[in-house]
């Protein structure tokens, strides 16, 4: 799959994705190779929230952020008086 830019993740799955984790009760369980999500079974949840969560993910997953701490700063960090973006 072609290296995707952050600014080419989809917006609607971003907001989709923080919507349904704030408003859902969920938990994360961590173990040695997994991160698994539960949701408060009370909640009914349909198949196109957690469509979302997943593109969001896979999109993430396939784009160029940078991994390591000091890039990622480099990269993301606010310019005095401008909101924060990607520099160039």
């Amino acid at each position: 799959m072609a290296d995707i830019k952050i600014s080419y993740i989809t917006p609607r799955h971003f907001y989709e994705t923080v919507r349904l984790l704030r408003t859902v009760p969920h938990n994360f369980r961590f173990s040695a190779y997994s991160v698994t999500i539960e949701f408060d079974r009370t909640f009914t949840l349909d198949f196109e929230k957690l469509e979302h969560l997943s593109e969001f993910l896979r999109e993430l997953k396939n784009s160029s952020v940078p991994v390591e701490l000091d890039e990622f700063i480099k990269t993301y960090k606010k310019s005095p008086g401008k909101k924060f973006h990607r520099r160039y």
